[in-house]
């Protein structure tokens, strides 16, 4: 079980290093209102575990991920406000329900465990899906895929255990 701790850090405010391309398409960007991100990703000692964060639109960019497992990190925490109006009138016509969004979201957390030979916890905000909401946090660790994500769009709180030994197995 991997359960996090307290932590006694002064943790800087996150923003993403990579920001997501669509923001140039409509006019809430986030460019209008959050400054760049930061040169190099946060990575802290727990008292069970080397742990990175990232924000938001980097869980869509392997280099992010690849920037804290170089730093052999144990786990990625994604913390994220990724709703399906982000996609804009053109996303919204070919993907109605955001059924190919919530998939494409569950597909990346498992493929960057898998990537980075790392557990990655992906904690996206939840509330209506009439608002726009999607939900999908979610917890994968290689070898095991999925193991555990919340079950709809609202919000919802969970508690996944995650057995550190499968990152013994790691290759450099």
């Amino acid at each position: 079980m991997l359960p996090i701790p307290p932590i006694s850090i002064l943790i800087p405010p996150l923003t993403p290093t990579n920001p997501p391309p669509f923001s140039l398409l409509h006019d809430n960007s986030e460019k209008d209102y959050l400054p760049p991100g930061q040169d190099s990703h946060l990575v802290f000692q727990s008292t069970l575990c080397k742990t990175g964060l990232l924000t938001c639109w980097d869980l869509a960019w392997p280099e992010a991920f690849r920037a804290l497992s170089i730093q052999d990190v144990d786990l990625i925490v994604v913390p994220s406000y990724w709703v399906a109006d982000d996609i804009t009138e053109t996303g919204t016509a070919h993907d109605p329900d955001a059924s190919g969004e919530k998939s494409w979201l569950d597909s990346l957390v498992i493929t960057r465990a898998y990537e980075n030979e790392c557990v990655v916890a992906y904690v996206n905000c939840g509330g209506p899906k009439e608002k726009g909401f999607l939900g999908c946090s979610a917890v994968a660790a290689p070898f095991k895929g999925c193991v555990g994500r919340t079950k709809g769009e609202g919000e919802e709180g969970r508690v996944v255990e995650v057995d550190l030994d499968v990152l013994k197995v790691r290759v450099l």
